[in-house]
């Protein structure tokens, strides 16, 4: 794929290269994914996602494809299409992170890989991006505290279907999440991960890894009951919540 590149024979600006930096962020999401939800869930994670970047999922999950094979198949995609610096280079970054998913790369050597595309700053601030997420289960295991007094919390957000989830999640404040679930176990915790964004999820952990080690009980009984009331009021008087996910 270098060699590829090479042939292009295209410099690409610092603002064309910046515009692309989130497509290589979410390459790196989804290697983070596939390692916590196994890589046959690629698929319907990446069902919003670009054209390009779904068709390279799919090719990468298909039987045949090998790292070579894919390498070929996207070289042959992008002289056949007509695009700007910015789509090609978003398509060279998305061709370099699924040659890396054939190879069974680790995150940091895809972070690596994919960053050389981009240069070396950007190689620098994916590395740096990498080593805080695949730290998440290390704070997981360090920040939880499996209390009792959860059981009615676990309960109550259990009974909710995921687009519920999703929904309520995203109306309550990371700070308040991650210290409400500190007071959970890591079976519910790893529910809750299997229904939202990973960019979410991650989010969440980072927030959780500021808190101290030593836990404050009644903050998470706090934090879990806003949680809560906050649910209970969506119930009750958000008509989107109510009508349009429960229809």
């Amino acid at each position: 794929m270098q060699k590829f590149i090479q042939s292009l024979n295209i410099e690409f600006s610092h603002e064309e290269k910046q515009n692309c930096y989130p497509t290589a962020r979410r390459l790196i999401d989804l290697f983070l994914f596939s390692q916590i939800n196994g890589i046959l869930a690629l698929r319907d994670e990446v069902e919003k996602d670009s054209k390009f970047l779904k068709m390279g999922i799919n090719l990468f999950l298909s039987a045949t494809a090998d790292a070579e094979a894919m390498e070929q198949v996207f070289c042959n995609l992008i002289l056949s299409s007509s695009c700007d610096n910015e789509e090609l280079l978003n398509k060279l970054l998305i061709s370099q992170g699924i040659i890396m998913f054939g190879k069974q790369a680790n995150p940091f050597l895809a972070a690596y890989s994919i960053g050389s595309i981009l240069g070396e700053d950007y190689i620098l601030e994916l590395i740096d991006i990498t080593e805080q997420d695949v730290n998440i289960n290390l704070v997981l295991d360090k920040k939880l505290f499996h209390l009792p007094e959860s059981e009615n919390f676990q309960d109550t957000l259990s009974k909710l279907t995921d687009i519920e989830i999703w929904y309520l999640l995203d109306t309550v404040g990371y700070w308040v999440l991650a210290v409400a679930l500190q007071g959970c176990s890591k079976e519910f915790i790893n529910r809750i991960r299997n229904n939202i964004h990973t960019n979410k999820f991650i989010q969440i952990c980072r927030a959780l890894n500021q808190i101290p080690c030593d836990y404050d009980k009644e903050m998470i009984m706090e934090n879990q009951n806003l949680i809560l009331a906050r649910l209970k009021k969506l119930e009750e008087t958000d008509t989107f919540f109510t009508t349009h996910y429960k229809n």
